[in-house]
């Protein structure tokens, strides 16, 4: 079990390390747990700037409404495949960016990430 689960991690790190695209996870209040390191590429931030900062401040203020929602929808298990919101660069310009957000549950349905 803990080989296979090592596995997994690495092939997650691998992914997520050299992936184009931003990965990252959040926790239930909202809090960046991880970015992935193309953030600084895309938005100019570094992943430790915002690993535990709340992942609203990267989202125009106009958006926020529009982001709960959705978030609102899916954690009622409504599929939305993708959904786009202007993200704050590192330099305050914004940027319109598709996204998708999953939901990762523990085995009694409560939300972890």
């Amino acid at each position: 079990m803990q080989s296979e689960l090592d596995r997994t991690k690495k092939l997650f790190e691998i992914i997520s390390e050299n992936s184009q695209d931003i990965i990252s996870y959040s926790y239930p209040d909202g809090t960046f747990g991880y970015v992935s390191p193309s953030v600084k590429q895309l938005l100019g931030y570094t992943p430790e700037e915002l690993v535990g900062q709340p992942n609203k401040m990267i989202f125009h203020d106009d958006d926020i409404p529009y982001l709960l929602d959705v978030t609102q929808r899916i954690f009622a298990g409504e599929n939305v495949p993708r959904f786009t919101a202007r993200v704050r660069c590192k330099n305050g310009d914004f940027r319109w960016y598709e996204t998708t957000l999953n939901i990762v549950r523990d085995d009694h349905g409560k939300v972890l990430q």
